[in-house]
């Protein structure tokens, strides 16, 4: 009763809670996304994504396990974490297709001096490839952020349903059939005391 409760005071949790964190760390990711596109850090950017994609893990089981404590069920938990990284991630792919659109040519450049002095690569990084290949990519991180976002939150779940509150077991007595039509209820048979039978018609 606790849980239900808490979650009708709150609305339903996992969409809350997935919404909350899912904004959290899309903002983190546009900020990166700004930093590695403005600035080519290279094999450090590379990292920061890996440490990015760690934290993002953490937080999808970490909402799961917050939902799952609340509501006692493991499917909440992995409804929370599959919104936060739905959330999370297509605020990622909107900002990188916007950088993409903004920034063509620049990024142009950077993979052409990463091919080098191969002709066919160069033939291939066009204006139009860049875009392409945005889109692309923003498209399977929103499926990646799904995914992902499911299984940590469904672990994190299974790990914080132990938390939620139980429900308590209340019992209930006997109280007899209902009564008849027009006839009063009388309460618990067993209550009801037996009254003497009438003394003989010849009793004096």
């Amino acid at each position: 009763m606790q849980a239900s409760s808490v979650a009708s005071r709150s609305g339903n949790p996992a969409v809350r809670q997935g919404l909350i964190f899912g904004v959290a760390l899309g903002i983190i990711l546009v900020i990166i996304s700004l930093i590695t596109t403005l600035v080519n850090l290279g094999t450090i950017g590379t990292i920061i994504s890996y440490i990015f994609l760690a934290v993002a893990l953490g937080t999808f089981g970490y909402v799961g396990y917050r939902v799952a404590a609340i509501t006692g069920r493991t499917g909440s938990g992995a409804v929370a974490g599959l919104i936060a990284g739905a959330i999370a991630y297509t605020i990622s792919a909107i900002m990188t297709v916007i950088l993409a659109l903004a920034l063509t040519d620049t990024l142009r450049q950077r993979a052409l001096d990463q091919v080098g002095s191969n002709q066919a690569a160069r033939d291939i990084v066009t204006n139009q490839f860049i875009i392409g290949a945005a889109v692309g990519g923003a498209i399977f991180s929103i499926l990646l952020g799904v995914g992902l976002g499911a299984a940590a939150g469904a672990i994190g779940g299974a790990i914080g349903k132990s938390r939620a509150p139980q429900q308590q077991y209340q019992e209930v007595l006997y109280q007899g059939l209902p009564p008849t039509p027009g006839a009063p209820y009388q309460g618990n048979p067993s209550t009801q005391q037996t009254p003497p039978p009438p003394p003989p018609a010849n009793y004096q």
